[in-house]
């Protein structure tokens, strides 16, 4: 018993007392590993979701032999005997967290080399790690629905097989046994795998790491070795920085390898950038996101540097929903997932955000791995891809696969968006401080309105939505919903509303329209909000010309789109007040030399699949003056070829006003929005 660490006053066994801790005995919930394996080709180690007592566990039990796996052992992957409700009740680090730290000692219970099937959060409790989701591992045609891991990156390890909680699977209590859901099938699917399939444990090759400390060193040991290359040679390469803004942060070294078994490390002050350029341009270019790698490469001078090979974007082609950092990657495709196990305990321990400032020893080697490890799995994600693309041929043109979207599709567009980031987006930064003094005046006037209108303090807090709902209760304006603490809800529905008999509505919606556009666009005078925050001004470009450099996650979307960070210049406001002054902000480096215009399509993608398609009705849409698609989509699902009761509702209002309405049809009316069939003779409509 710890007595003598203490935390704030209070005892590591007090607070586990207050925390509704209830330490286990034993992590084994059912041993049955000297069972007769029949139809088995060896042992299987089950990791719960959770603590389980005796019911549940002989459920399990039961749905593991109806799976034909007979011979097991049944672990608790955390030393409580606590649920996940009450962990995300109680623990404030949050489930994750809760799994790594408070891992059991079930490792010592499981035999040497046998198979792991993780519950849930399990998964955390056994990697220690939470680069891969319990769902990450649900796509057994695109994605890897297996991994082996090691602790010490040997062949000591396991093949693990991920599953959804047991507590999912039994969604309607453990007595009436699982639910038939896809998750269950997916269980059974890896229960058959586990059963059916011996797998080896991998060979690991023996790595060659070059430490490089001085320039002539990365002459002789990397340039002389490497200066033949050519195009067939593919080059993984990474570089490590002191932060994410390749116009205010340094490299600082950079690691290298062509072959996934030999790499090289070296500070990037003993890099010769002229020879390692050369080599760039002669040869093939891999890396993990290294749109990020290459911008500082441009920064540093070297013009051939470029993204000819990614696995993030190749991963993401074959599966997006799943995580395809590097470090997942790792796990998927090759034998050393868990290698940065080392530079993660030191980074948490010393509280490291800057890789720069991480000792060398630990971070040399972790950032060798990053270039062999990238290069051993880019093979075999080609070979997956590649594989998928013979199997489930394109049918309507086979040319058309994954490795041609990829490789002419994703790879062009990720090279353009390197460029558009470098380059940035040009701000007239003096128009935008002018807009800004513009905006805070209207803003002071709405205010002081408001607060006559209220009859307010002028510093009343217009900007909480407790307060302002609060105040229009009082008021006595009518509750169009509340929050959970009580007070009115106030948004764009209820002033929407609101303004129909409270023309102060307008006011207070027009208030916080300006407030939003100042603080997620102008920006503040600091440089803390909105665009400000962003802005850098390069040498030669003109005083009042500064620039933005946003982040594209080219085609990143699980739906294939693009998006856009730091800031986010797909959304910049189109419609309302001083939505056309933002937008004049942006300009061209030389308004004399450019022309700064707009390009829309009309229903792009709607046109590429009625022509990738050849559909009769999506095609008659775009040749049919007057036809809209969402209207005929409609139409065909709801009332093609069917016959319609159909009520007619006649409504005259006190002037003698006449209205048709569908008796089904949505009207607005002083007691709320209703169905036409339902009006009464008191109603008072309401027109927008």
């Amino acid at each position: 018993m710890n007595k003598g660490f203490s935390f704030g006053g209070i005892k590591v066994d007090s607070r586990k007392q207050v925390l509704k801790l209830r330490p286990i005995d034993s992590p084994v919930l059912s041993d049955k590993l000297a069972e007769n394996g029949y139809k088995q080709k060896g042992p299987i180690a089950v990791l719960t979701d959770e603590y389980y007592g005796t019911g549940p566990t002989l459920a399990i039990e039961k749905f593991l032999r109806k799976n034909g796996i007979t011979q097991y052992i049944i672990l608790s992957p955390i030393k409580y005997d606590i649920t996940r409700e009450e962990i995300e009740k109680d623990q404030k680090e949050g489930v994750i967290s809760f799994y790594k730290k408070n891992k059991s000692d079930f490792m010592k219970y499981i035999p040497k080399g046998t198979p792991i099937i993780t519950s849930g959060p399990a998964i955390y409790s056994l990697l220690q790690e939470d680069d891969i989701y319990p769902s990450h591992v649900q796509q057994r045609i695109f994605g890897v629905p297996n991994f082996w891991f090691s602790y010490n990156l040997t062949s000591n390890g396991n093949w693990v097989y991920p599953i959804e909680a047991f507590r999912d699977l039994f969604a309607l209590g453990f007595e009436k046994g699982e639910v038939d859901s896809y998750r269950t099938r997916l269980a059974e699917l890896q229960f058959n795998d586990i059963r059916t399939t011996k797998k080896l444990a991998p060979r690991y090759p023996k790595l060659i790491k070059h430490f490089i400390n001085s320039k002539q060193e990365f002459i002789d040991s990397f340039y002389e070795p490497n200066k033949n290359r050519t195009k067939d040679d593919i080059l993984s390469w990474d570089l490590e920085t002191s932060g994410l803004s390749f116009i205010k942060d340094r490299v600082g070294c950079i690691t290298l390898s062509f072959d996934g078994v030999e790499g090289w490390y070296v500070p990037w002050e003993y890099v010769d950038k002229e020879r390692l350029d050369e080599i760039f341009g002669k040869v093939t270019q891999l890396g993990a996101n290294l749109k990020f790698d290459v911008k500082f490469m441009m920064k540093e001078g070297l013009k051939n540097a470029t993204v000819d090979e990614d696995v993030y974007i190749m991963g993401h082609t074959l599966d997006e929903t799943r995580s395809n950092s590097l470090k997942a990657l790792a796990f998927y495709y090759s034998e050393f997932g868990g290698y940065e196990r080392a530079l993660d305990a030191y980074k948490s321990k010393y509280k490291i955000d800057n890789y720069l400032n991480i000792d060398e020893d630990i971070l040399k080697e972790y950032a060798i791995m990053d270039a062999i490890v990238c290069r051993r799995i880019y093979d075999r994600m080609l070979n997956h891809l590649r594989l998928l693309d013979k199997k489930y041929p394109n049918e309507k043109l086979e040319k058309n696969s994954m490795e041609e979207y990829y490789r002419y599709r994703r790879i062009p567009a990720n090279k353009m968006y390197i460029q558009l980031e470098y380059e940035g987006i040009y701000v007239n930064k003096r128009k935008l401080d002018d807009l800004r003094e513009v905006m805070k005046q209207a803003i002071s006037d709405l205010r002081e309105e408001l607060s006559n209108d209220f009859g307010v303090s002028k510093d009343f807090n217009w900007s909480s939505s407790e307060k302002v709902g609060r105040l229009l209760e009082k008021k006595g304006w009518e509750e169009l919903g509340r929050t959970v603490k009580g007070f009115y809800n106030v948004g764009k529905f209820q002033y929407d509303r609101w303004k129909k008999t409270h023309p102060e509505a307008a006011k207070l919606q027009q208030l916080s329209s300006y407030e939003t556009l100042i603080d997620s666009f102008v920006g503040d005078v600091e440089g803390t909000k909105g665009w400000s925050q962003y802005l850098v001004h390069h040498d030669g470009d003109p005083e009042d010309i500064w620039r933005m450099h946003p982040d594209y996650i080219s085609m990143g979307t699980d739906s294939g789109r693009t998006r856009c960070k730091n800031p986010n210049m797909q959304n910049v406001p189109t419609r309302g007040k001083f939505t056309k002054e933002i937008k004049a902000c942006l300009c061209t480096p030389n308004d004399e030399e450019y022309y700064l215009c707009t390009v829309d399509y009309s229903a792009l993608q709607l046109r590429l699949s009625g022509i990738n398609s050849n559909d009769e009705n999506l095609t008659r849409v775009f040749t049919t003056p007057g036809l809209d698609a969402h209207c005929m989509s409609a139409y065909n699902i709801f009332c093609n070829h069917k016959k319609f009761d159909v009520e007619i509702i006649n409504v005259e209002d006190e002037k003698g006003n006449k209205y048709e309405f569908l008796g089904g049809q949505l009207v607005e009316t002083r007691r709320g929005e209703i169905f036409a069939s339902e009006l009464r003779e008191d109603d008072e409509l309401i027109f927008l």
